[in-house]
């Protein structure tokens, strides 16, 4: 449920469409490889609304990234085999780069004010009602 509410804020505050449409569609993808049911069916409707809201691509080898420490490297991502990259296709949408952070965070943001004002008016519709 918690994610269900987050991805519909993300929804309000972003491209509803865009989002809505990449949660009834591109949830599953993220939901069929991971190890744990129900953490992978929750973490695929965020990234899955999340892509949608800022029309940001994400999943594909992101999804599959293990990352090793090194010694002369902090961290290091390895890649897929070509057959587990068809399976774990990303969801459409610009290329990430870092500057689409800020877009991340201005949407965390946004829900966060979001669910906010409607905590205030349900307060104050309680206290006049």
């Amino acid at each position: 449920m918690p994610a269900r509410v987050t991805s519909l804020g993300f929804a309000v505050v972003g491209s509803f469409e865009d989002a809505i449409d990449a949660w009834r569609h591109y949830t599953q993808r993220f939901s069929a490889n991971a190890p744990a049911a129900s953490q992978s069916r929750n973490d695929g409707v965020i990234l899955a609304a999340t892509s949608g809201a800022v029309n940001v691509r994400l999943g594909g080898e992101a999804l599959k990234a293990v990352f090793s420490a090194d010694a002369s490297q902090a961290f290091q991502a390895g890649g897929l085999d070509a057959e587990e990259s068809d399976a774990t296709e990303s969801t459409p949408g610009r290329e990430p780069e870092v500057a689409h952070l800020r877009s991340i965070v201005g949407l965390v943001w946004r829900s966060v004010v979001l669910w906010m004002v409607l905590l205030a008016l349900l307060t104050l519709a309680r206290l006049l009602g």
